[in-house]
């Protein structure tokens, strides 16, 4: 029905497509699939709402795991989370407001549980770590 349904990207101009959108029947973009190393495997997938990115994921080790996900808030990044793919718990979170780091949470001793939050200042300086 002269629907635009997928567009395929070649972004490095190597002659691979390594990167591609898909719409749905109403035209807007419902996902996107990216080749970031160029490698030939789609690594990153970014889910969107309403034409707005929604929730990134990728597996850069190619495990299966998608150990780094962005969540977006109406297109605006708002968390990234880093998650452990031996045993699936959450390494690190950072949180931005309106693009720039204004914390992050951590697991320091690496046993699965957040114990340290850092806090940023605008220009993503150190202001203060603390225990959680």
């Amino acid at each position: 029905h002269n629907r635009i349904i997928k567009t395929e990207v070649d972004r490095n101009f190597d002659g691979k497509i390594d990167f591609i959108h898909e719409f749905n029947s109403k035209g807007w973009i419902k996902k996107s699939l990216a080749d970031e190393d160029f490698n030939g495997s789609f690594e990153t997938t970014l889910s969107y709402n309403k034409g707005n990115g929604s929730l990134q994921k990728s597996d850069f080790d190619g495990d299966g795991f998608e150990e780094y996900q962005l969540e977006y808030s109406n297109g605006v990044l708002s968390t990234v989370r880093f998650l452990n793919p031996k045993n699936k718990s959450v390494v690190k979170i950072q949180n931005f407001e309106l693009g720039i780091l204004d914390r992050a949470e951590y697991d320091s001793n690496k046993d699965g549980i957040i114990d340290t939050v850092i806090k940023y200042d605008e220009y993503e300086e150190i202001i203060s770590s603390n225990p959680k």
